[in-house]
C-alpha cells in the first residue's frame, strides 16, 4: 500500500503483511498447443456445445506442422506462423488476419471463407488449395442465404504459389503486392530468365523448367519467366 492515504482507517487486528505474491502468480498461463487443439476438436465435433474454440492469436509457432486436423474456426490473429505446414488441413472460416505466414504451406488445404487480411503471405504455397465461399449461418443455426468469401485484402502476396488452387470466390487477391518489385523481376527475366523466375518463386518446378526452356531457346525462357511473374 505504498503511497496510499490511510487516514481514519482502523488497522487493529489486521494482517498488513498478507501472503507473498510471486512472479508465477502474476504470470498469465498460456495453454499448450496440443491442449488448445484437443479442446478445439471437441468444440468442432460437438458443433460448439462442448470444448473451446481454438485461439492461437499472437502465438509464435514458426515451422509448426499441424498434421491435417480440422482447424475450422481457429483464430490465428497476429500469430507468427512463418514456415508452418497446414497441408491438407481444414481451415474453414479461420482468421489469419495480420499473421506472419511467409513460406507457409497450405497445399490441398480447405481455407474456404478464411480471412488473410493484412497477413504476410510472401512465398506461401497454396497448391491445389480450396479458397471457396461458404454459407453464413444465422444465430438460430439456419443459413442466411449469404456467402463468406476468403479475404486477402491488404495482404503481402509477393511470390505466393496458387498453382491449381480454387480462387474463383476470393476477395482482394491482388493484395498489396509491390508492383515495382514485379518490374524489377521482369527486367531480370529479359536479361537472365532463370534469375527472374527464382526471385518470384524460388527453387521450385518453374525455376528448373525455365532453365531448360532458356537452354532450348532464349525467347521461350523469357516468355515463360514473364508469365510466371505476372500470372498472380
Amino acid at each position: 500500500m505504498t503511497g496510499a492515504r490511510i487516514d481514519g482507517v482502523t488497522r487493529e487486528g489486521a494482517d498488513q503483511n498478507g501472503p507473498p505474491v510471486s512472479a508465477d502468480d502474476r504470470r498469465v498461463e498460456i495453454a499448450p498447443l496440443d491442449q488448445v487443439l484437443q479442446s478445439h476438436a471437441v468444440w468442432v465435433a460437438s458443433s460448439g456445445t462442448e470444448g473451446t474454440r481454438g485461439d492461437l492469436s499472437r502465438r509464435i509457432l514458426r515451422g509448426e506442422s499441424f498434421a491435417k486436423p480440422d482447424l475450422s474456426g481457429v483464430t490465428f490473429v497476429d500469430a507468427d506462423l512463418s514456415g508452418a505446414d497446414f497441408s491438407g488441413c481444414r481451415l474453414v472460416l479461420c482468421d489469419f488476419s495480420g499473421a506472419l505466414l511467409g513460406r507457409a504451406l497450405f497445399d490441398s488445404a480447405d481455407a474456404s471463407g478464411a480471412s488473410f487480411a493484412g497477413a504476410d503471405l510472401r512465398a506461401a504455397r497454396f497448391r491445389e488449395a480450396v479458397l471457396a465461399a461458404v454459407p453464413i449461418k444465422a444465430a438460430g443455426g439456419g443459413f442466411t442465404g449469404r456467402l463468406k468469401a476468403a479475404i486477402f485484402s491488404g495482404a503481402l502476396l509477393a511470390g505466393i504459389d496458387l498453382a491449381g488452387a480454387d480462387t474463383s470466390a476470393c476477395r482482394d487477391l491482388g493484395g498489396r503486392r509491390p508492383m515495382f518489385l514485379d518490374l524489377i523481376r521482369i527486367v531480370f527475366a529479359i536479361f537472365l530468365p532463370p534469375l527472374g523466375v527464382f526471385l518470384q518463386v524460388g527453387l521450385g518446378l518453374h525455376f528448373w523448367l525455365n532453365i531448360v526452356l532458356t537452354l532450348l531457346g532464349y525467347i521461350p525462357g523469357i516468355v515463360h519467366a514473364i508469365w510466371v511473374i505476372v500470372r498472380k
